[in-house]
């Protein structure tokens, strides 16, 4: 399903891998019909939906004010991404993922506008922006989780960047940096995020992205928190491959359900076990490593929880205790001694893990 382009090229394309998206994408279609003050063009690839997605596209589609483009792609995100980008005519390129909504009807204008400006000052176009987030969640009552997460969407460390943040960057950039990593059918956004760091730098745009909060509310919050930080830590010590095998770490976003860890935990296990000692000293200190760099987390949790509390927006008010805890005490555990006591710390988190999820 295609629209007759224009003679000249858009100044951005929109791709958006979907699958079996039909609940979803009615909203993100309205809110893309919405956008003014740049012209841009949507491209749709679908990796095999089996539920309603193209009867619920084809009306919304019939009356699309901008160019579009629906395609049947080989199935994976990051094949889907990468298709897209392939069959885009943008000079620039923005990775929206199916859930994604604006408030804003300018939020397009304003995003590509700041990181054109930011590429006029810098001079070079080493630079991708992503949108801070807003998570909507189905239940009305407040929620200091998906505030302190909706906050962390601000900052630009380590594993703070992700894909729902959606991601604008020049076809050149990309083309460097890129193409998203297809091994596994997940973590491309991850692997993207770090080569831009490698590569050049983020900007945070100036309006806001809404997504939903469905996985965290069907899976549990803290479980998936938990499973996350289990695949940052395989993938930071060179073993992301380990989770290739294992089913249903990332379900489809439309079948989500109550998360179970122990099976991702006795098949890492199994893992674990076939290394040799030296392997497996290496893993350790690896993962104490990645632990010690995350400890900053502690200190943000005490600054969100606090202007939480006082009824701040996320993104307003300083962040002293980070602050201190950057000045005074992060340079304390950034060593090798740090590093093996955070490893065992770790340790017993997940032997606990793994014995509770025997027992139970």
């Amino acid at each position: 399903m295609v629209s007759l382009p224009d003679a000249s090229p858009p100044e951005l394309s929109v791709i958006v891998p979907f699958l079996n998206e039909g609940e979803m994408l009615p909203s993100l279609i309205r809110t893309l019909q919405r956008q003014q003050g740049v012209k841009f063009e949507l491209i749709l690839c679908d990796g095999g939906s089996e539920d309603d997605s193209h009867d619920v596209l084809s009306p919304l589609l019939a009356k699309f004010p901008y160019e579009y483009r629906l395609y049947h792609s080989p199935p994976g995100r990051a094949r889907q991404l990468n298709f897209g980008a392939a069959s885009s005519r943008g000079n620039y390129l923005l990775f929206l993922h199916a859930d994604s909504t604006f408030e804003d009807s300018r939020a397009l204008a304003r995003a590509y506008s700041a990181l054109h400006a930011a590429h006029c000052r810098a001079g070079h176009c080493e630079i991708a922006g992503h949108f801070p987030l807003f998570f909507r969640s189905r239940s009305d009552q407040s929620s200091w989780a998906f505030f302190h997460h909706a906050w962390k969407t601000r900052l630009h460390r380590p594993y703070c960047v992700h894909g729902d943040q959606g991601f604008m960057l020049a076809r050149s950039f990309f083309e460097k940096v890129g193409p998203f990593d297809e091994s596994l059918p997940f973590l491309e956004d991850v692997r993207l995020a770090k080569s831009i760091e490698n590569r050049g730098r983020w900007l945070l745009f100036p309006t806001v992205l809404e997504t939903s909060a469905r996985r965290f509310e069907e899976e549990g919050f803290g479980r998936r928190q938990a499973l996350n930080a289990m695949i940052l830590a395989c993938e930071e010590a060179g073993y992301g491959y380990w989770l290739a095998d294992l089913p249903g770490i990332y379900r489809q976003q439309a079948a989500c359900k109550g998360l179970r860890l122990y099976p991702f935990f006795k098949q890492v296990s199994r893992h674990v076990s076939s290394l040799s000692l030296s392997q497996k000293r290496r893993l350790w200190r690896t993962v104490g490593a990645f632990v010690c760099g995350n400890v900053w987390q502690l200190a943000f949790m005490v600054d969100t929880l606090r202007h939480y509390r006082s009824g701040k927006t996320p993104g307003l008010g300083p962040l002293n205790v980070l602050r201190f805890f950057d000045r005074r005490i992060a340079w304390m555990i950034d060593h090798p001694v740090g590093y093996w006591i955070a490893a065992f710390g770790a340790w017993v988190w997940y032997r606990w893990n793994l014995h509770a999820g025997y027992r139970s």
